[in-house]
């Protein structure tokens, strides 16, 4: 009855809806932006912003182009230099889908491998990737290209002597645990020469790269435990990195309050991350690039909707030589739009 009494009003509302669908068209934008302060533990502390703004756009039902600006901004420099608050593309990519069962991605993407512990996280890849889904509790992705020098591994720019990398990732949802194998392999960079650098680079004894590790995380009620362990084959010694961690929760942007706690032990021989740990906030991310272990604090909360704090502490260092690397911490605000 209301259907046939409001009629011209459902008529001249679907018309508005879709005169504003065309004036919307098939471009969306999202971002963050992030206030951060980092102490490096060695009297040297940092203060800097970043904004990202991400633009997609759906070509069809199937392929969609995404894009990101980036700026970041040193509140310490008073220097006008280029890389000072200039706004740059980062990504930039298109994503295909074939159906539910398989996709592609080809361009300047994130690669990400490990769980909560991870040793490579949001680093830019150029190249291409194919991703199958077996099952609806299992994924497989393969990809070949190069890491970009302004990869976000240790926390800076980072020259990997043009070396070609293969990839091949799975994760499974095994019910009780949710499990991932990643496994990287590089040839040899320009001229024949060895990656450049792999973690405290001594003469050519960690210059080669053939990584397989799998990270583990169970969930305990609101508690999780999490695992991961990694080894460089290709390198002298087999080095490898292995970390267990427990968690509490999780952070929600939208919903003010909630919030998410995290620890973990590190176990480190030189020689399987690149350049450091990659994803971790620390200003001198660089724990991983002597032997030693170390533990590892990281935690979030959301203070308004889309607004939350986060804090990372490495602390408890212990080097097999030399001097133990000293605590550090790290506390940003970040927003979400």
């Amino acid at each position: 009855k209301l259907a046939g009494e409001y009629a011209d009003e459902l008529a001249n509302l679907g018309v508005r809806v879709s005169a504003l669908e065309k004036k919307v068209g098939n471009i969306s934008w999202a971002g963050d932006a992030r206030m951060r302060y980092q102490d490096k533990g060695d009297n040297t502390e940092k203060y800097n912003g970043r904004i990202r703004i991400k633009v997609k756009g759906q070509v069809n039902d199937n392929t969609a182009v995404n894009g990101r600006f980036l700026a970041n901004m040193d509140y310490k420099s008073t220097k006008e230099d280029t890389s000072n608050g200039v706004v740059v593309m980062d990504r930039i990519y298109v994503d295909h889908k074939f159906g539910d069962a398989a996709a592609a991605k080809l361009g300047r993407y994130e690669v990400d491998a490990g769980g909560f512990n991870t040793w490579l996280i949001s680093a830019t890849f150029q190249g291409a990737e194919a991703d199958f889904n077996l099952s609806k509790d299992v994924a497989l992705g393969v990809g070949y290209g190069r890491f970009s020098t302004d990869s976000v591994i240790g926390g800076g720019d980072a020259n990997y002597n043009d070396a070609e990398f293969f990839y091949a990732q799975a994760k499974a949802n095994l019910g009780a645990a949710k499990l991932g194998v990643d496994y990287f392999r590089a040839n040899d960079g320009k001229d024949g020469k060895g990656l450049v650098p792999v973690a405290s680079v001594e003469g050519k004894e960690y210059d080669k790269y053939e990584v397989i590790g799998a990270n583990l995380v169970v969930p305990v009620g609101d508690f999780r435990v999490t695992g991961d362990y990694y080894t460089n084959t290709a390198a002298k010694g087999d080095p490898q990195v292995w970390a267990a961690g427990l968690g509490y929760g999780a952070v929600n942007a939208k919903k003010p309050g909630s919030w998410g706690i995290d620890v973990a032990y590190f176990d480190v021989e030189k020689g399987v991350a690149p350049d450091g740990l990659g994803g971790w906030q620390l200003a001198n991310a660089k724990l991983l690039e002597k032997d030693g272990s170390f533990w590892y604090a990281s935690a979030d909360v959301a203070l308004q909707k889309n607004v939350t704090l986060h804090g990372e502490y490495a602390f408890a260092a212990d080097a097999d030589k030399g001097v133990d690397p000293d605590d550090q911490y790290t506390v940003s605000l970040n927003y979400k739009f």
